[in-house]
């Protein structure tokens, strides 16, 4: 699962976290490239989905969006929980689903404000290299697709 956050009303806002097209196509090329034997599920609200959808039809992506199998965060959650792996750049909420389980997953996104890291890169004491936090105030893609070039899936 690939979380795409996309909130109009931050769009105009300096350093917002909505995820960029341009960020979107470069992460989907990394996964499509080394987990080509994977489905990918972008994993976001009806107006992300709606958004990210415009550019998965006009590069001819075939991916998945949450909302043709989830109405709700909840059912969303679901998904996230019974995917491989949970890629996340910058972002939103959606994140609590797999930091407070066991699914491997890898996550950017800035210095944390209320939070505190259990280990450098791991936010709780069950993460290990298979959960992976990106402290990341300068929104550098190339860190987090360089993550992804070493990543393993193991299916379950």
């Amino acid at each position: 699962t690939l979380h795409c956050r996309y909130n109009t009303l931050q769009i105009r806002k300096k350093n917002n976290r909505n995820l960029k097209k341009s960020e979107f196509l470069k992460i989907i090329k990394e996964l499509k490239t080394k987990f080509a034997e994977h489905k990918i599920i972008v994993i976001s609200d009806k107006n992300g989905c709606k958004f990210f959808r415009k550019f998965a039809i006009e590069k001819k992506l075939k991916i998945k969006f949450s909302k043709e199998f989830s109405d709700s965060f909840i059912n969303d959650g679901i998904l996230v929980l019974n995917s491989d792996y949970y890629f996340q750049f910058w972002g939103g909420g959606i994140n609590v689903f797999p930091w407070y389980s066991k699914l491997p997953h890898l996550r950017s996104a800035p210095v944390h404000q209320n939070e505190l890291s259990h280990s450098k890169n791991q936010l709780s004491v069950w993460h290990d290299e298979r959960h992976f936090f990106i402290e990341n105030d300068r929104r550098d893609i190339e860190e987090f697709l360089q993550k992804i070039r070493k990543i393993k899936i193991i299916k379950r």
